[in-house]
């Protein structure tokens, strides 16, 4: 072997030709003894075989050189074909014309400088202009008869000031992206993990339709030529679930004295036909149909409108009642200082009571009659384990902690705690904790706080004072009773989310079961068989009528248990 060279055999690498243009090229593939194949393809830019293995055994024994890389050449006729290709696709030109390539480009050009100009609006523009009262989306939902409100339009618009137009600041629309979009939705701080500052990943998903739904029309009116949040998924939702009462608890809320006989029989109407409080508020007396005992529901209100506009599905319907409740609510007009139509009047002669003043008057009910509830549940046993959890948790002595049988955690025997209450002057103000709080109890605890939280009122309620004396109604004035009595009874309705909106709620999953579904959403106004089960609930009656179907079917067959 000669100084500086290398033996190489003939398998190190192995040789092929091909044809460029009118030569012939041979080309040189190399062995791996890994792979155990030849891998790979290097031209020896030699036309014949010997000097082909003169130039790879060279470079066998100087190194391979690095191959070098030429950007390949675009012919003008491969550029015209995409162009054609593209204004095809786009509909801009068909199969059937001829097109001079000269007309092709201008085509091309025209079509890319329009969507750059129109895409180049900024987004937090678009966005504003799109939910605009007056703009062309909103008023054309108006004019079409569909479903859209100020309230819901001021609130898109509050999502953009507040959220949207401080993340994306300039961005042009044309330039907003799925990543972009994905960024946006991460940076907003979740309430699970801030519960004072964070935002419910309902809250989030509304801002991000905010930008779904003006996106999705940006395309259709070819200003962007694709929807980049079409790759958007929305987040689970994470609402709390509305609590409806027991057939008990209704009973006792209808038989105590309520503030205003417009609530109560507001209340009543709710309960027994679904209506939404928007449409019983507007209710005329032309609307009750005495000779049939039909309610004919034509209506709803626009709160931040101050106006009468159609219901939320846009379709009349009809209630069909019972006598009592026409009487009732002719009983209610009959009272009308002003002697219009309006059943539910309010202070002032052309509207009719405000929603929220109906709210609060049942919620003021509501706490009534929870407040009865858990004055009847206050016991030895209860005071006990309420200082047990006063001393753990080492709240203020004015401060009041209230959860229900969905905060325990049976196996990791916790409560978790996301916010305590205080009273500022006749006001039950909440306090939300920055972060979520565990008080741990042991088991006999436990079972004892599942078995109160499983009947009415449902909630625990302990106070930081009870770390020194336990809460005694008897020795407490009257006044500070009823007093002490309306602040427990408004923490078990907060915490348990009922509200006028329950009565629905209450409704729907107390007659489900009783018609078919196709009847109940004719009464209650549900446009789908998804919005029939969210407002689903089991009750007790449902819960006895599965308990003896178990009995009936099942049971029989299973051994007694030992000792019986």
């Amino acid at each position: 072997m000669q100084s500086g060279k290398s033996t190489v055999t003939r398998n190190s690498y192995s040789l092929f030709q091909r044809k460029t243009g009118a030569q012939t090229v041979w080309y040189a593939r190399f062995w791996d003894d890994e792979l155990q194949t030849y891998t790979g393809k290097r031209s020896t830019g030699q036309t014949t075989k010997p000097a082909a293995h003169r130039q790879v055994q060279q470079w066998l024994i100087e190194g391979i050189p690095e191959q070098e890389r030429k950007t390949p050449k675009i012919s003008q006729q491969r550029i015209l074909t995409a162009i054609r290709k593209y204004l095809l696709q786009d509909g801009a030109i068909t199969k059937e014309e001829a097109y001079e390539d000269s007309e092709l480009i201008r085509l091309f050009y025209t079509k890319i400088t329009n969507e750059r100009m129109s895409g180049g609006e900024t987004l937090v523009d678009y966005l504003t202009r799109f939910w605009d009262w007056n703009g062309d989306y909103v008023r054309s939902r108006r004019e079409q008869k569909k479903s859209i409100g100020l309230k819901h339009v001021s609130s898109c618009l509050t999502h953009i000031k507040l959220h949207i137009a401080p993340f994306f600041k300039d961005m042009l629309l044309c330039d907003v992206t799925a990543k972009s979009l994905e960024g946006f939705m991460k940076s907003i701080p979740r309430r699970d993990d801030d519960p004072k500052n964070g935002y419910s990943r309902r809250s989030i998903n509304g801002m991000m339709k905010v930008i779904k739904v003006a996106l999705k029309q940006a395309v259709r009116l070819d200003i962007i030529p694709k929807n980049p949040a079409d790759k958007i998924e929305l987040l689970s939702d994470d609402t709390q679930e509305r609590g409806i009462l027991t057939p008990a608890e209704l009973e006792r809320l209808f038989q105590i004295e309520w503030c205003d006989e417009r609530g109560k029989i507001a209340a009543i109407l709710g309960a027994s036909s679904g209506m939404r409080l928007g449409e019983i508020i507007t209710l005329q007396i032309e609307n009750l149909d005495f000779e049939r005992n039909i309610i004919h529901v034509l209506y709803s209100y626009a709160s931040k409108e101050k106006r009468i506009k159609g219901t939320k599905s846009g379709k009349p319907r009809m209630i069909f009642t019972d006598p009592i409740i026409l009487r009732m609510l002719g009983y209610l007009h009959d009272k009308n200082p002003y002697k219009n139509s309006f059943i539910f009047y309010g202070l002032n002669p052309d509207h009719p009571v405000r929603e929220e003043t109906l709210e609060k008057y049942t919620e003021k009910a509501l706490a009534e009659t929870f407040g009865e509830a858990i004055q009847k549940s206050f016991d030895q046993e209860r005071s006990v384990i309420a200082k047990a959890l006063a001393i753990q948790s080492n709240i203020r002595e004015d401060e009041y902690i209230g959860f229900s049988i969905d905060k325990l955690d049976a196996l990791q025997k916790t409560i978790s705690i996301t916010q305590c209450y205080t009273i500022q002057g006749n006001m039950l103000k909440v306090q939300k904790y920055k972060e979520k709080r565990f008080i741990t109890v042991d088991q006999d605890q436990m079972r004892k706080l599942v078995s109160f939280c499983g009947k009415s009122p449902s909630v625990f309620i302990f106070s930081g004072a009870e770390r020194n004396a336990s809460i005694d109604f008897n020795i407490l004035e009257e006044k500070q009773r009823n007093q002490l009595m309306r602040i427990m009874g408004e923490i078990a309705r907060k915490e348990r989310n009922v509200s006028f909106h329950g009565f629905r709620h209450f409704f729907n999953s107390t007659i489900r079961g009783t018609v078919s579904d196709d009847i109940l959403r004719l009464q209650t106004g549900h446009s789908d068989e998804r919005m029939t089960d969210t407002y689903d609930h089991m009750t007790d009656d449902r819960g006895e009528q599965l308990r003896k179907a178990v009995q009936a079917k099942i049971l029989p067959f299973i051994p007694k248990a030992m000792g019986e």
